[in-house]
């Protein structure tokens, strides 16, 4: 079963024109063949994405960043790599609540 098999606009576009090429007498094998093809594409792509964003938000750079790690999965088009590298970067809630109570304890009362 394809990822599109539940997409009603990519079936009802994909059956009215499979529909039409043979109602005008034509072979339909390459419009199958495409079908078949682009279906086999967007299934991979989700895959790929998935796996991606999955990267992201598990890595344990996300870990005290898990705001920042699941924008940088969902809203950029980021590699992996590169979302986990600008991770590293960034403070975490933990480091930050840490610096936090240091300040807050350093000071004389």
């Amino acid at each position: 079963m394809s990822t599109y098999d539940n997409d009603p606009h990519f079936v009802a576009s994909l059956g009215a024109a499979l529909t039409k090429e043979r109602a005008d007498g034509h072979n339909s094998a390459y419009l199958e063949d495409f079908a078949a093809a682009f279906t086999k594409s967007y299934a991979e792509g989700r895959i790929a994405y998935r796996l991606r964003c999955k990267a992201i938000i598990e890595s344990p750079e996300a870990k005290g960043r898990e705001v920042q790690a699941k924008h940088l999965a969902l809203e950029t088009d980021m590699t992996a790599e590169q979302a986990i590298a600008l991770l590293r970067t960034m403070a975490s809630s933990s480091s930050i609540g840490a610096r936090a109570a240091e300040t807050i304890i350093s000071r004389p009362l």
